[in-house]
């Protein structure tokens, strides 16, 4: 019986985590859906901060994001975090220090409801992805106060609702300034919450390299 099962499951098609089409193998995603995925490095900055990315934002990689932030997909955070290793491979190949990947915390009520912390374990998979690297995640900071959901909010209401709100955990042990200290993300919109990262980490006396994430708008 055990063998007919595993017979069948031969036969048994997948479907596209996104749009949902039949796959014929192992793929997470159908042919269309890969075009939308296609890795490059890509820079930008946000203020001053050097921003790298390997996605466009579509309609493909934003259901990816929803997907792994709020449903904690493993398929679809996978296809995150090889974007975010493909930087930092990049990095790695100009850069000599050890690396920090610092995430930019979610909302206190946010990670309550989704029962996880979606950027930890985005860059704990990318992590996994080179585990040879030597490169370490420090989720140092935190949100405190009552901040607003950001989707719905302008650029100018972003940088209001989360300034001053950032701050680095009182029982965090700080990394060497010597070391690459970047701060990543799966999306990088308006750059609000980011730049507020950087104000709590100057308040340490903690330089920041530059910013990483999946994809950017």
């Amino acid at each position: 019986m055990n063998s007919i099962r595993s017979l069948a499951s031969l036969f048994v098609l997948q479907s596209c985590l996104v749009c949902g089409s039949n796959l014929q193998d192992k793929s997470k995603l159908c042919a269309k859906c890969s075009l939308a995925t296609t890795l490059r490095l890509r820079r930008g900055s946000v203020g001053e901060l050097p921003h790298y990315y390997a996605l466009e934002y579509n309609a493909v990689t934003s259901k990816l994001i929803l997907l792994a932030k709020e449903d904690n997909l493993r398929q679809a955070r996978e296809i995150l975090a090889a974007a975010i290793t493909f930087a930092i491979k990049e990095l790695l190949a100009r850069e000599e220090n050890r690396i920090n990947l610092i995430p930019i915390p979610s909302r206190p009520a946010a990670t309550r409801q989704r029962g996880f912390l979606h950027t930890q374990e985005l860059g704990l998979s990318a992590t996994q992805l080179i585990p040879t690297s030597g490169i370490k995640v420090l989720p140092i900071l935190e949100i405190f106060g009552k901040v607003k959901d950001q989707s719905a909010l302008s650029a100018k209401e972003r940088y209001q609702n989360i300034h001053k709100m950032v701050r680095v955990k009182r029982s965090a042990e700080i990394p060497g300034a010597t070391e690459l200290n970047i701060l990543f993300d799966d999306l990088v919109t308006t750059g609000a919450s980011a730049l507020e990262a950087v104000r709590a980490l100057k308040a340490v006396n903690l330089p920041i390299w530059g910013l990483i994430s999946a994809c950017a708008t």
